[in-house]
Formats: C-alpha cells, sequence, structure tokens
C-alpha cells in the first residue's frame, strides 16, 4: 500500500464528545465539583474563541518585523539555524510518545489548536457525521489495511494485572492525552505553560505540562475503574512522568510501554490482548490517536489532542468523566457504547 500522508488527528473523534455531551456536562455533579462552577455553553466558548481569533489577527498586522511560529521547547523565527530545528525534531521522535513518534513519519503533524477548533466544529454541525472527511477515511482505509497478528505472536509482550480491583479497565494513553512534553534547549530553563521538568540519564530535558483538570478526573474515575498506562513512549521517559503525576503508584498500578506495543509496518499499536488476566468487553482505552487502538476500535475512546498552547481552554477531561461515567453505569460491555458512540467499526466495515 502506498504510503500517504495521514492524519492520525481529525475534527470528527475529537469533537463527538463534546457534541454529544454539550448539556449533560453543564449538569454533572462531579464536573461541577472539580470546577466549582457550571461551565459556560460550546455556544459560548465558540463565540469568545472567535471574537479572541480577531484580536490575533489584528496584533499579528500590527507592525511585527518577523513572523513568529510555535515549535515545542521554543520559537523560532527566520533567522533561526535549520540545522538545530532538525535536531530538535529528531529529538523529539525518539524520546516523546507522542502520535509522531508513535507512528514513525507516514503521518503529517499539525501544529493547529485542535481543542478550540473542535469547540467551533460543535457550533456549526447538526451531526458529527458531518465532520468525517478523506483525512479520517484514509486514516480507517490504513487501518483496515493492517496485518493483525496472531497471539502466538504476542508472547512476549504479555502481562498480567492480578486480582481484580474493580469492575472494568480504564487505560490511558499518556502523550498528548494526559500530557504535552515540549524539548528544551541546553540553555532554556523552562517551557511555556509547563508544570515540572524531566531530565534523561542522557541530559535530554523536557517540560511536561499538565492537561487541565487531569489529577481531579483521574481520581474522580479512580473510584469506579482499576486503571493503567499504556504509551508509546520509551520506559525510562514516561516512568520519570508517571512518577511526578502518581508517586505512591495508587492511580496507575499498571504502566506499559513502547515495548508492549506492537509494530506493525510503520505503526506502534497498543493490542489490549496483551493483558491476559482481562476481558476486552471490561477494557476501555483514551487515546488521541486512533491507530493507537487500530485492533479493537470498538474499545477506544479517542478525543482531542492536547498541546500546551490551548491550556487555558482544554475542558475535554470533563466530558470524558460525563461519557465515562455513563459507560460505567449503563453498559456491561465497554464495547457497545463506544461502537455507537463512535462508529468507527461501521465506518470501516462500510468500506469495500
Amino acid at each position: 500500500m502506498e504510503q500517504l500522508k495521514l492524519k492520525s488527528k481529525n475534527q470528527y473523534s475529537s469533537t463527538i464528545l463534546k457534541f454529544k455531551l454539550k448539556k449533560k456536562v453543564q449538569q454533572n455533579g462531579a464536573v461541577y465539583s472539580i470546577t466549582n462552577s457550571k461551565i459556560q455553553s460550546l455556544d459560548y466558548q465558540a463565540a469568545e474563541l472567535r471574537k479572541a481569533k480577531s484580536v490575533d489577527i489584528i496584533r499579528f498586522n500590527d507592525g511585527h518585523k518577523h513572523q513568529v511560529r510555535y515549535q515545542k521547547g521554543q520559537d523560532i523565527n527566520d533567522e533561526n539555524d535549520e540545522d538545530a530545528i532538525g535536531e530538535l525534531k529528531e529529538m523529539e521522535s525518539l524520546f516523546a510518545g507522542s502520535s509522531v513518534s508513535s507512528v514513525s513519519c507516514i503521518f503529517e503533524e499539525d501544529t493547529e489548536n485542535y481543542y478550540t477548533t473542535s469547540v467551533v466544529a460543535c457550533t456549526v454541525i447538526r451531526e458529527p457525521e458531518q465532520l468525517i472527511d478523506k483525512d479520517l477515511m484514509n486514516l480507517l482505509h490504513y487501518i483496515k489495511s493492517l496485518p493483525v497478528p496472531e497471539e502466538a505472536d504476542l508472547k512476549d509482550k504479555l502481562v498480567e494485572f492480578g486480582d481484580f480491583t474493580r469492575h472494568k479497565t480504564l487505560i490511558w494513553d499518556m502523550d498528548e492525552t494526559l500530557i504535552h512534553t515540549q524539548l528544551l534547549m541546553p540553555d532554556q530553563e523552562t517551557a511555556h505553560n509547563c508544570d515540572f521538568t524531566i531530565t534523561l540519564k542522557s541530559g535530554t530535558r523536557f517540560g511536561v505540562a499538565i492537561r487541565p483538570y487531569t489529577m481531579k478526573c483521574l481520581e474522580h474515575l479512580s473510584q469506579f475503574y482499576e486503571m493503567a498506562i499504556f504509551t508509546a513512549a520509551d520506559q525510562e521517559y514516561a516512568d520519570l512522568i508517571l512518577d511526578q503525576l502518581d508517586q505512591p503508584r495508587t492511580l496507575f498500578p499498571h504502566r506499559m510501554y513502547r515495548q508492549h506495543c506492537v509494530k506493525v509496518e510503520d505503526a506502534y499499536v497498543k493490542d489490549l490482548r496483551i493483558i491476559v488476566d482481562r476481558d476486552l468487553e471490561d477494557m476501555v482505552i483514551v487515546d488521541n490517536s486512533i491507530l493507537s487502538f487500530a485492533f479493537q476500535l470498538t474499545n477506544g475512546i479517542p478525543i482531542c489532542a492536547f498541546y500546551s498552547i490551548n491550556k487555558n481552554q482544554d475542558q475535554e477531561m470533563l466530558y470524558l468523566i460525563v461519557y465515562l461515567e455513563e459507560v460505567y453505569y449503563q453498559h456491561k460491555d465497554v464495547r457497545e457504547a463506544n461502537k455507537t458512540t463512535f462508529k468507527l467499526q461501521d465506518l470501516i466495515n462500510s468500506m469495500t
């Protein structure tokens, strides 16, 4: 199959939760407790974002000598050394567990603000299916073409979670789902909007931004779900971050890393069959990339990717609380909820 410039993030999957739950999230008790107030409607948020965008355009046209674009870990203008930029991107791909490093170079990384775009999209569509576009269909065609490994091929990746602590298991991606990292340059103390920094044995440093409401959301959902991390990132890098988020290791007693992923062609896929003592009907995975759960699409909840540039607006975790409460209380098989909500498997089945 010819390698297309596929987009692993799309407006359909990143908008659907907000569209379906935009009224319920304003009435949810846990959300109210976490935010200490009733959150603004999406219509109000979209109107404010449009106003802010207009202001940004006016400021951009007001006497700037150099166009400045945002890059993880630094601001880059036309006078920067291109070799340094290339080195920075290479370091990111080595350590970060983002969708770029997880799926190699077949994906084209966009720098747009996915969250605010999805908020605006919610206010101009009647149904999420209106956002199904060529990018999504190309991605699903690619997923359909991936060879599913035999169970015998997973032997060296198998894990056991042990005794049940909850009836359902909630598995989280890390990069661009719970946190976002920015590579720090040698002379850089910190990064934009970061909450803490980590240093690898090699001396490479990253600033880490935690997604808004993440910690309170995790604490709330841990009352219902057994929770685990499944990241496509390097273990050293991931553990440094997770040890900061979950120092007593009570939220995430189980951690899975890049070595637990299945490498198929140029993609790292998180095959949930490696968890041998949990049933698929009881496991759900939250990830910003559909490709990550390509072999079990109905087990996955695709969410909007998180970048630190949209930290002030992001409320994705609040919508997850509402949805995951409904999954827990209303569905014996988590796959039924995801199948009817996201319809990813139906889209693939409809392909000829």
